[in-house]
């Protein structure tokens, strides 16, 4: 008896069995890395998984702190303004600190291992970082120094060697090999490979006339011609989807039998299912992640988005953090510590109806007052807040009841004093006035910082890109322009012989380039100082719709935008200038003039971005608290609140400095961030002032 198709099937059955243990992708060595990585692109829950725990590190900010010992307790200050933020945030010309985050956590979840190379060294220390692919990385060892170096393949068989201090080296445990990381997706091989065969065979399943595997079977001996015409008109008649549950015509004595199992025995529903858990809990991702709601309902969905942030993200981003401090911060400043912020993570955050019912218990019961509520939940306090509202059946008691003793003179004679004893202030615990006005301008100050910061974040990328289009700018203008290198004339005046200045044309034009910076700073400033105004009005009860469009309001915001615009302008060019001054002096080529005009728009993207920001916002936002004070006619004196932090000028440390609305503080300003003081009294200020209501 011949089986037409059996020896071939079974060549197949066998060839897909050929990896063994180690599956499709081979072991997890740096020769397999591009395997493991392709299935990024193969598998479907392997991309799924991937991705979303690389985003999700990506939405992940990282902040600054800089630590300090006093009386034995180590705080922690954080830091809004440094090279090394600028650096995290700002990365390279071709990636943001987002990108480099997502291709970190792709890298390593698929390899395991990320490497950083830290380039453009200046004074010792990186300006740019670019993520390199693991699978063109090999590590040198040493066995002096553990790690001598690294290769890089830069393709075309080219290579190269980096030194050790260029790179960050980021890796999961390995206990196979010490030097590489293990990749999550290596413990997963053969439920990866079950799932990419289950989809092939599926797909097979309908091309191959949804009907398994099967041979043509005679009862008497054929011929090859016969072999081939028989197994050609039957692959002619039912291979297809579209041809599946024809009528079958055998003729002679041939029949069809199949030699594989069903599809229903297959259960390929249960084995993907199956396949599907085994990844995702490799990973460590909850099926809801990744949008398999089967078994999920609002509760446990997010129970799930917890779970996966305490038990998945956040060590694996700890991970990170530490060679991010110990390789790369180290270097800055020993005290310095990078974190990254979970605060405003929505799977972190308690249910708000359970909190809301603590809340309630905790003020009804005199444990806590509101405005402490209010600071926990990173609210302003409120006039009110500081009374506590005892509930109509409780009975006020100012101090322990004393006990009994002697009677006193006065006593004697059956008149007492009051049966309880006031305490004094201080032995109460109670705070005195002073304390109290400190804690309420420590409140307004920390809502003040909060408020600035969403502001400024929402300016910096605003800023940013016309730094960027600036640039693209005064590059195509030098390209333009046909320089070229000229070493022999190391002393080429800045102007030519027709007196024209050979470096203005390269530059851009400031009216244009104010108009733009206005264009896209107004509507910031405008709405931050719109804000802050109508936060003051309800504040402190002002009575009044706050008018944006009153004239003064108006005029202000024209001249801020104006002037600002025209000071950021006019530095921008003052830089570029210099810079190509030296270039055209010491007869530099076009791409060293680029790197030139490049690093001075790397430092306006990172710190100057950072400090314009900052200085505008804050000076929008009590602005507008000034605006509104006077729009109200009631507001009579004006209060000086002080950065809480150690970083105030000594003129601005003033704290709880009182003067009528109309007169300017004892430093001279109006307010803090007053555009008419001394710049080095306003940039990067960041004190804020309260109204006054005598009442």
């Amino acid at each position: 008896m011949g089986a037409l198709g059996y020896q071939k099937a079974s060549r197949l059955f066998r060839t897909d069995m050929s990896w063994g243990m180690y599956g499709s992708m081979g072991k997890p060595t740096p020769q397999n890395y591009q395997k493991y990585m392709q299935q990024y692109a193969d598998a479907a829950w392997v991309y799924s998984c991937v991705y979303r725990i690389a985003t999700q590190a990506a939405s992940v900010p990282l902040k600054l702190y800089k630590k300090k010992k006093k009386d034995g307790q180590v705080t922690m200050d954080e830091i809004t303004d440094h090279p090394l933020l600028t650096l995290l945030e700002t990365v390279n010309p071709f990636m943001s600190g987002c990108d480099l985050k997502e291709a970190t956590l792709t890298y390593e979840e698929l390899s395991g291992n990320a490497y950083w190379l830290l380039d453009m060294f200046i004074k010792g220390k990186p300006t740019e970082i670019y993520p390199l692919n693991p699978h063109k990385v090999r590590i040198l060892p040493s066995a002096k120094e553990y790690v001598a170096g690294y290769k890089y393949n830069i393709g075309g068989g080219e290579t190269l060697t980096l030194e050790k201090v260029a790179v960050l080296h980021f890796k999961y445990f390995n206990p196979i090999d010490e030097y590489y990381g293990m990749s999550p997706l290596a413990a997963a091989r053969l439920a990866v490979d079950t799932q990419i065969f289950s989809d092939k065979y599926n797909r097979n399943f309908f091309i191959n006339s949804a009907e398994p595997r099967g041979a043509l079977v005679s009862e008497q001996e054929l011929s090859q011609p016969q072999r081939n015409r028989i197994t050609t008109g039957w692959q002619a008649m039912h291979r297809g989807v579209a041809n599946a549950h024809k009528t079958a015509l055998l003729e002679g004595k041939v029949k069809w039998e199949p030699i594989g199992i069903s599809q229903k025995d297959m259960e390929f529903i249960n084995t993907k299912k199956l396949t599907r858990e085994d990844i995702l809990g490799v990973f460590g991702v909850p099926p809801s992640l990744v949008g398999i709601f089967e078994y999920a309902n609002y509760a446990n969905t997010k129970e799930q988005q917890k779970i996966f942030w305490l038990n998945t993200m956040i060590p694996k981003m700890a991970k990170i953090e530490a060679v991010i401090n110990s390789f790369l911060v180290q270097p800055y400043d020993p005290n310095l510590v990078c974190k990254f912020d979970y605060s405003g993570i929505e799977a972190l955050q308690e249910d708000q109806k359970f909190r809301a019912e603590v809340d309630e218990i905790l003020t009804r019961s005199g444990i806590k007052l509101i405005n402490e509520i209010r600071d926990d939940r990173k609210m302003p306090p409120v006039p009110w807040g500081n009374v506590w509202n005892a509930p109509m059946n409780l009975i006020p008691i100012m101090s322990p009841r004393a006990e009994p003793g002697p009677k006193k003179p006065e006593e004697e004679g059956g008149k007492t004093q009051a049966g309880t004893q006031a305490v004094k202030t201080g032995e109460s615990g109670d705070l005195s006035d002073e304390d109290r006005a400190k804690a309420i301008r420590d409140k307004i100050w920390a809502y003040f910082k909060r408020s600035t910061e969403s502001w400024e974040r929402k300016f910096k990328p605003i800023l940013r890109k016309i730094f960027t289009d600036q640039e693209k700018e005064v590059i195509r203008n030098l390209r333009d322009s046909g320089w070229k290198a000229n070493p022999m004339a190391r002393a080429l005046p800045e102007f030519d012989y027709t007196g024209k200045d050979r470096i203005s044309v390269l530059l851009f034009s400031l009216k244009e380039a104010n108009k733009v910076m206005r264009n896209g700073g107004t509507p910031i400033i405008s709405g931050a100082l719109e804000d802050h105004a109508k936060f003051e009005v309800d504040r402190l009860g002002l009575g009044i719709e706050f008018d944006i469009n009153n004239p003064a309001v108006q005029e202000w915001i024209n001249d801020k935008t104006f002037k600002f615009a025209n000071e950021v302008n006019k530095k921008t060019l003052a830089e570029l200038r210099g810079e190509l001054r030296t270039a055209m002096s010491t007869g530099e080529g076009i791409k060293e003039a680029e790197k030139r005009i490049e690093r001075v728009f790397s430092m306006a993207r990172g710190y100057r971005t950072e400090r314009i920001a900052r200085t505008e916002i804050i000076s929008a936002h009590n602005n507008g608290a000034m605006q509104a004070y006077k729009q109200s006619e009631v507001v009579e004196e004006k209060e000086w609140i002080s950065s809480r932090d150690a970083n105030v000028r000594d003129s601005h440390q003033i704290d709880g400095e009182k003067v009528p609305i109309d007169q300017p503080f004892s430093n001279g300003l109006m307010y803090p961030g007053d555009p008419a003081g001394a710049a080095g009294d306003v940039i990067n200020c960041r004190c804020t002032f309260s109204g006054v209501i005598k009442r």
